[in-house]
């Protein structure tokens, strides 16, 4: 409880950043790239990134990759860090990066009788992928993976979000489909800071595209 109190005292202080982005896309437990991915990424801007005018948009090229630089927000902040087989845990100060990447998601349609396929259809839709990076040193980072998924509404805000291991009332176009995890996986990250005043980084960002979800 005191640690807790500590590390919200203490709180973040943010800092705007230039961040060099170097972004791949393959297929899942594979080195294979999917070209031609239409993605929109925002970096450090939790408030808007459910906003579908942020961000940097783009589409991935050649082996599934796309370079660019974009701004961001970065902010030091303090989290309990496990002490290993003690059960006990440390406050660490550490960079925090709040990742937010639009992506296409790809579901079995029903037809009119819920339980029945519509003889294999598929609708395709993009959905918000929300995770965290945190990293107590340079090359030593760490992220929980994809903790929140978002589809849109009809004005196009990311509104309506994705349950997992339990339907989700908000989207009928799952059709009472169940999913048991994000369409998506973070295979590899790294944050860098480029220089002592940490106002430009690096971020190396892959991730991997599950096959479309199956109905049972």
């Amino acid at each position: 409880m005191m640690l807790a109190l500590l590390c919200k005292a203490l709180g973040a202080v943010a800092q705007p950043a230039t961040v060099s982005v170097d972004f791949r896309l393959t297929r899942y437990e594979s080195d294979e790239g999917i070209p031609g991915a239409a993605v929109r990424l925002v970096l450090g801007d939790a408030a808007h990134a459910r906003q579908a005018d942020t961000g940097h948009r783009f589409v991935t090229e050649a082996e599934g990759r796309a370079r660019f630089t974009m701004p961001a927000v970065i902010d030091r902040r303090w989290i309990s860090v496990p002490v290993a087989q003690t059960g006990l845990s440390v406050p660490r100060r550490v960079d925090h990066l709040h990742v937010a990447v639009e992506l296409e998601q790809t579901l079995p349609l029903i037809d009119a009788h819920p339980s029945r396929p519509a003889e294999g259809r598929l609708l395709t839709q993009p959905w918000l992928h929300l995770l965290d990076i945190h990293c107590i040193s340079a090359g030593s980072c760490a992220t929980s993976d994809i903790g929140s998924v978002y589809a849109p509404d009809a004005n196009g805000q990311w509104t309506r979000p994705v349950r997992f291991g339990q339907t989700s009332p908000q989207l009928p176009e799952l059709g009472g489909l169940a999913l048991s995890e994000p369409g998506y996986r973070t295979a590899s990250f790294l944050l860098t800071p480029e220089g002592e005043d940490r106002s430009r980084w690096t971020l190396r960002l892959i991730f991997q595209r599950k096959p479309v979800p199956v109905r049972r």
